[in-house]
């Protein structure tokens, strides 16, 4: 080896030692900061709490809409259901994205717990993170903190974590651009305001009616820069490539079904059957965030309203007040929309405006903190601590119950299309009422839609009849095979109850 090997050689050894030393003093001054210590402490404490819930409910069954999302994920391998009713309505009212990441992740052979995992517990984690970005840029990192706390314990976001859903995803991309939005909100920045545009485009594919939060953005920015953005670049460029992902799933729905979103007419239909507007929508906050957070959430949203009414006049020459109304717009527009335009909700749905209702909340109990030490610091602490852990035990507590209460829940539905799956021909039809979802995702089969006027004739054409104790069992196929039973060999039942008293499944082979 020549002396000029040798000693660049040692050149880039000093280097990497010095750059590792760099790193190594900046991660210790970055830990000096008490609220950087404080993130990492949440995000460790969010994490344990997640694990503890994921290794409860990691084999539970998958619920309807996890199944049909599942349904949509193995059809895009397999391509076995293309003419199946269920799964052409599925494919047109649920968004693709969660669908075709499952699907990825099926074809490299990741178990229902492994896919739980990097479904939802990874995006469960990084939303605690960026619900912090989020407040630390729009506020201070104290309301950052709380809010990151508040998130980690929230009883509906641990809930469904568990669960192979949208919601958890879709809020997760939400905030992430958000947090993007906020640093490019003023000079469009292309490299953030095309991450905002992106994750806003994933969460809009994750779940559809997220696309109000592009249209607070239009405000947002039409408020601020009049005319003025038309003919910036930026705008346009960071604009385009972050909405790539929706402009091929336009491009796509042209190609297919003729239009942009085909959805969008099976929503309208659905909302107009509705006979009144859905004021029980309001109820799920408090159900949400149960009542300490409820109170800190109206004191917030009283501080940021008097605050926006005081600086009227310099709403878009000052972050904070901008940041109130971008998240106020969120939280009065998502309500006004379920409420009177879809005219339906669940408490899941209010995910979309959990960045107001979390971060509002943390600036009611900043208040109380801030009110509180002019009197007396330790007091002011105290208070803090007192708060969030009474709202932290109600929240776990609930959660708790509510996750171990429904982990068995549908499992006889799992385990009775598990045996269809390892027990029938692969070529065998399965009749039945409301069993689509689970024989296309645990069975794996063929199936019929059993019909009242052709009963006989779905017999026929079937080689195995399913009767269960859960809902869209119609009487008239329990009568059917009742008042047949030589037609139909018992071939598998499960029970409700321990005694085997409540039949919750019975399969039967057709005889031919």
């Amino acid at each position: 080896m020549s002396e000029e090997t040798k000693e660049k050689e040692e050149t880039n050894k000093e280097s990497s030692e010095n750059k590792a030393d760099k790193n190594k003093k900046n991660l210790e001054n970055w830990l000096r900061d008490k609220y950087n210590l404080g993130l990492v402490g949440i995000l460790v404490l969010a994490s344990i709490i997640r694990l503890y819930f994921y290794f409860i409910a990691k084999d539970q069954a998958h619920w309807w809409d996890s199944l049909a999302f599942g349904s949509l994920a193995k059809n895009m391998i397999s391509h076995i259901w293309d003419n199946s009713p269920f799964i052409a309505n599925e494919a047109i009212i649920r968004p693709p994205l969660l669908g075709l990441v499952w699907s990825f992740l099926l074809r490299i052979n990741f178990s229902d717990a492994a896919s739980l995992f990097f479904l939802e517990i990874i995006p469960s984690i990084l939303s605690i993170l960026f619900i912090y970005l989020l407040a630390k840029e729009i506020y201070n990192k104290k309301v950052a903190l709380i809010s990151s706390f508040i998130l980690s314990v929230l009883w509906i976001h641990l809930f469904y974590t568990t669960r192979i859903m949208s919601d958890v995803p879709s809020l997760f991309f939400t905030l992430a651009s958000l947090y993007f939005f906020v640093k490019s909100y003023d000079d469009f920045k292309l490299k953030f305001f095309s991450l905002a545009i992106f994750f806003v485009s994933l969460a809009i594919l994750t779940r559809y009616f997220y696309g109000f939060i592009g249209v607070v953005y239009i405000v947002m920015v039409i408020a601020k820069h009049k005319h003025k953005f038309i003919s910036n670049k930026n705008f346009w460029i960071g604009g385009i490539l972050g909405a790539i992902p929706i402009i091929i799933f336009f491009a796509y729905n042209l190609v297919v079904y003729k239009g942009l979103l085909p959805a969008a007419s099976v929503y309208s239909a659905s909302a107009a059957e509705k006979p009144s507007f859905a004021y029980y929508v309001l109820g799920f906050i408090q159900y949400d965030l149960q009542w300490i957070f409820v109170i800190c959430l109206a004191l917030g949203t009283i501080l940021v309203v008097f605050e926006l009414a005081l600086g009227y006049d310099s709403i878009f020459k000052m972050k904070k007040l901008s940041s109130h109304l971008m998240l106020l717009l969120i939280g009065v527009g998502s309500l006004i929309f379920f409420i009177f335009i879809l005219r339906a909700a669940e408490d899941r749905y209010l995910f979309l405006l959990m960045p107001s209702l979390i971060i509002f909340s943390a600036i009611g109990i900043e208040f109380v903190y801030n009110y509180s030490n002019k009197y007396n610091k330790i007091l002011a602490i105290i208070l803090v601590v007192i708060i969030l852990l009474l709202g932290a035990y109600y929240h776990l507590s609930y959660g708790n119950l509510i996750i171990e209460n429904k982990k068995t829940s549908y499992m006889q539905m799992k385990e009775a299309f598990l045996w269809i799956n390892k027990n029938t021909p692969q070529n065998a039809v399965i009749l039945g009422d409301g069993i689509d979802p689970y024989v296309i995702y645990y069975g794996e089969r063929n199936y019929l839609a059993s019909n009242s006027s052709i009963l006989d004739q779905n017999i026929k054409d079937s080689d195995y009849v399913v009767l269960h104790g859960f809902e869209h069992q119609t009487p008239e196929l329990i009568n059917y095979v009742t008042n047949n039973s030589n037609k139909f060999a018992p071939a598998y039942s499960n029970f409700f109850d321990p005694a085997n008293q409540q039949p919750a499944v019975v399969i039967y082979k057709i005889k031919k």
